[in-house]
């Protein structure tokens, strides 16, 4: 009941929205059928036609459909901006179940994905996102948001359908990545990753 609450509150909070806004870090999981005023000139623009829903990106050198899906396809896929920075943007979606964020990160000059994937966490100490890259293996991800540096590591050998789904922790440190994961008979064990 408590989940369908906040649900609801959150896509309430989401209807409210502005037609023409600025964005810098949006929770509410909704998607805005609106245009969204990115940094550096750049805009989000939302719209529909009979057969298709498109999500493009416009700026200063770019003008482009960076998503589209059928118009019977539910408007959750495309997600909602999480995080607006001055040479990229951080999208967030949610499957269904809401048990599994989807984060994509796209440059601003040309509309290309850096990444997409599992969202897992951000450590606020280095400001690196961690995420499963669903393109490569579903390698564990590591994203610096400060120098826009991606990490690849491969994922440790788990019991579960799904790594993520066995992890237990992960520790992020300057010079290595500590993962933990439960193995058969619920034991734990721990893989360290030295990084670059």
């Amino acid at each position: 009941m408590r989940i369908s609450l906040t649900i609801f509150i959150f896509h309430i909070l989401g209807l409210c929205a502005a037609q023409q806004h600025r964005v810098d870090l949006d929770t509410t999981g909704s998607v805005p059928y609106n245009t969204v005023i990115l940094k550096n000139n750049y805009k989000l623009i939302y719209s529909t036609t009979d057969n298709s829903r498109f999500l493009r990106l416009t700026g200063p050198t770019i003008d482009t459909a960076i998503m589209s899906k059928n118009i019977k396809a539910p408007k959750s896929l495309f997600g909602w901006l999480q995080q607006d920075f001055e040479d990229y943007f951080m999208m967030y979606s949610e499957y269904s179940d809401y048990s599994d964020t989807t984060v994509r990160v796209y440059r601003k000059h040309n509309g290309k994905h850096l990444f997409f994937g599992r969202f897992l966490d951000i450590d606020k100490q280095y400001n690196v996102l961690l995420f499963v890259d669903w393109k490569d293996d579903f390698k564990i991800g590591l994203f610096d948001l400060n120098t826009m540096k991606i990490e690849l590591f491969k994922p440790p050998p788990t019991a579960c359908n799904f790594w993520w789904d066995c992890l237990v922790s992960i520790d992020l440190m300057e010079k290595e990545l500590i993962v933990e994961y439960a193995t058969l008979n619920m034991k734990r064990e721990k893989k360290v990753y030295p990084r670059q």
